[in-house]
């Protein structure tokens, strides 16, 4: 099976880039595993704290202090990192459903796999 590439949201990557050298490390470990078998390592995320966040994944790193948000786009082999927070009062899941909220027509154009993913991205 083809490893997945992990693209990240602009503000997931600053998010990701902004972590002390620790959790860094350990979210690239998860990142690495979830290139391998996304599904093995991450659960779904349904309704969370009156957010419809069905049809994205979780993954949880640090002990369960932190999430990673993200979207399997199987199509295209990739797993698109959305956000990167604190458990603390389900403040990733606020941030996930606005990135969600600003990038909607983004999201829709990632279910076409007719648009390349490269042009998606360069707006």
């Amino acid at each position: 099976m083809n490893p997945y590439k992990i693209k990240f949201f602009k503000e997931a990557e600053t998010e990701f880039k902004s972590l002390d050298n620790n959790l860094f490390l350990k979210i690239s470990k998860v990142l690495a595993k979830l290139s391998a078998n996304p599904l093995a390592y991450s659960e779904p995320l349904g309704q969370k704290m009156g957010i419809n966040l069905t049809g994205l994944r979780k993954v949880y790193v640090d002990n369960k202090r932190v999430r990673v948000v993200f979207m399997i786009l199987d199509n295209r082999l990739i797993i698109l990192v959305i956000s990167i927070n604190k458990r603390d009062r389900g403040k990733v899941y606020h941030l996930t459903n606005a990135r969600i909220d600003a990038y909607e027509s983004l999201f829709e154009k990632l279910k076409n796999s007719a648009i390349d993913f490269d042009d998606i991205f360069k707006t």
